[in-house]
């Protein structure tokens, strides 16, 4: 165990793009507490607003360890079976749990540095006067419980997963749903019979627990409630970590993952495989038309027939949801759902299904082309480096557009609801389309420039909700950016737009048309990216070997 241990410890410690990552993010946290902190010299001023800024600053260190979770647990298993190491591994003399304890010892201790690498931060806000030094450590001590639980559910996940591109999209997405999601039952619903089992659900969030532990008098972060969550929330922890330990003891030495990998293949070779079939130029053996980018077939083909389960599952799921959520939202409208929270709710799902999807479409396409000696074929042919990113755009584009397709419902209700005037139904499409684009390119690009497919998956999913959810930050900041600057800074987040097209938020400061210029620059983004991209792999395709 101690081997596997310090082995991994010392990959973390030495990893450049981990510590630049970490040391951005406490800039960051440093730059939010320099604009939150009062300009004014009265002592009762600043404490005052002593709670609000600790909370704030307290709820940005819990998402910013949450984001580095899964990029630094995901991995840990999928790695070491992509490079094939994971065969020599369980044939050294260490026994099962050795490799198990030693991998998690070695994620906890990370998470332990990161606390506490970002604790003077927070420390800084007992200047005020607002906190003591017992809320602050009781603080720290959920986030620590909070990232040792995820930790676990993503080194799960790395077991579980094929490969590292897939083992980072389920970790990051069963992390943004056990973190954020569990708001929404108690939100949308409002039957008082299952008010208590709705509590239950949201003290799951370390977000609630934590805005709990500071505002004790509001009891929760949304809606209100009765109760100490923070027993329940401890205890949820726990089972979850348990169960996780158990799936990754089991899961490491699964011996029957080639079988499943063999089935599934031949499973997928049915229905959708024969309609493919029709237009497949390699399958049916005829010449792709010079028209075509070869690229783009290939990629197409790989992402539609290498795993058209996972296509189908994501569509039929995504579109369950759709029709879940319009069933709620109409039943909430004759309720207690006002038309504001229908249309907020409408918008921020579509959205939210776009950050969640597209950054991991295309986020490993290049990186493993590099990796497995395809573009040295590929820079053998006529293809140049800019239709090769084009090739994989379109494909890219195509099959998230077709998953994104689950969307039309809520749009054509939001459109509904707006008294059939047809103002919301266009401009949520270019946005969704847009979005799509930015976050596409945005993996392209991080996957030329990332050696490892894992790294460029992470990247993207920072950017992109970076973009979306990291930039609505500068409404905190609203007296002391000014509304031009604000302006200027949500011109990038396609939420902000979503939400201004409403016609009820932002109105105050944001014109009618605000969506079309969030589109405009979302499309220039993306241009530059793709360039950037076309230009990396230019380099790599020119590059020699000695």
């Amino acid at each position: 165990m101690y081997t596997i241990f310090i082995h991994e410890l010392k990959q973390y410690l030495r990893d450049v793009r981990l510590q630049s990552f970490v040391f951005f993010a406490f800039l960051v946290m440093a730059g939010f507490l320099c604009l939150l902190w009062p300009e004014s010299d009265v002592f009762s001023v600043i404490r005052a607003s002593g709670r609000h800024i600790f909370s704030i600053i307290l709820l940005l260190n819990l998402a910013i360890i949450l984001a580095f979770v899964p990029a630094l647990c995901a991995c840990s298993v999928s790695d070491e079976k992509e490079k094939n190491r994971f065969v020599m591994l369980i044939t050294t003399m260490l026994k099962p749990g050795d490799i198990m304890f030693g991998k998690l010892f070695a994620v906890i201790t990370m998470q332990v540095l990161m606390v506490l690498f970002f604790l003077p931060i927070s420390s800084l806000c007992l200047l005020s006067g607002g906190v003591n030094a017992e809320v602050l450590l009781q603080g720290q001590i959920i986030i620590l419980i909070s990232a040792v639980c995820y930790g676990g559910v993503c080194l799960a996940v790395s077991a579980s997963a094929s490969s590292s591109n897939s083992a980072l999209i389920r970790a990051y997405l069963l992390v943004a749903l056990m973190s954020g999601a569990v708001f929404l039952p108690d939100l949308l619903l409002s039957q008082q019979n299952l008010k208590p089992t709705l509590e239950l659900i949201r003290s799951f969030s370390p977000f609630d627990a934590l805005y709990q532990l500071v505002y004790s008098e509001h009891r929760t972060l949304l809606g209100g409630g009765m109760g100490d969550n923070t027993l329940k929330f401890l205890g949820f922890n726990v089972i979850v970590f348990l169960i996780s330990c158990f799936v990754f003891r089991v899961k490491l030495l699964s011996r029957n993952q080639s079988k499943a990998r063999q089935s599934r293949v031949k499973e997928g070779k049915s229905l959708f495989y024969k309609l493919m079939f029709i237009f497949d130029t390699s399958a049916t053996k005829r010449l792709t038309p010079l028209l075509i980018n070869p690229v783009f077939m290939a990629e197409l083909r790989s992402k539609t027939l290498g795993n058209p389960r996972f296509l189908l599952w994501t569509f039929s799921t995504c579109n369950a949801i759709s029709i879940v959520l319009l069933i709620v939202l109409s039943s909430g409208y004759a309720t207690h759902l006002g038309q504001n929270s229908v249309e907020y709710g409408a918008v921020i799902y579509q959205l939210g299904l776009t950050v969640l999807i597209a950054p991991g479409v295309c986020a490993s396409s290049i990186s493993e082309d590099v990796n497995s000696g395809n573009l040295l074929f590929i820079r053998m042919s006529r293809i140049g480096a800019f239709r090769y990113v084009m090739g994989k755009l379109y494909a890219g584009f195509i099959y998230i557009f077709f998953i994104m397709a689950c969307s039309i419902p809520v749009i054509f209700s939001l459109n509904f609801l707006q008294d059939g005037r047809g103002g919301n139904l266009l401009p949520m499409i270019w946005l969704l389309a847009s979005t799509s684009l930015c976050f596409i390119c945005a993996g392209l690009f991080f996957s030329s420039i990332s050696k490892t497919s894992a790294g460029a998956t992470a990247a993207s999913y920072i950017f992109a909700f970076t973009l979306t959810v990291g930039s609505l930050s500068v409404l905190l900041f609203a007296d002391k950016l000014g509304e031009e600057l604000m302006r200027k800074i949500l011109m990038l987040n396609p939420v902000a737009g979503g939400l201004r097209n409403t016609d009820r938020m932002f109105t105050d400061f944001l014109e009618g048309s605000f969506w079309q210029i969030n589109v405009l620059f979302l499309i220039i983004v993306s241009a530059v990216l793709s360039i950037l991209g076309a230009i990396k792999v230019g380099q790599l395709m020119s590059r020699r070997k000695a």
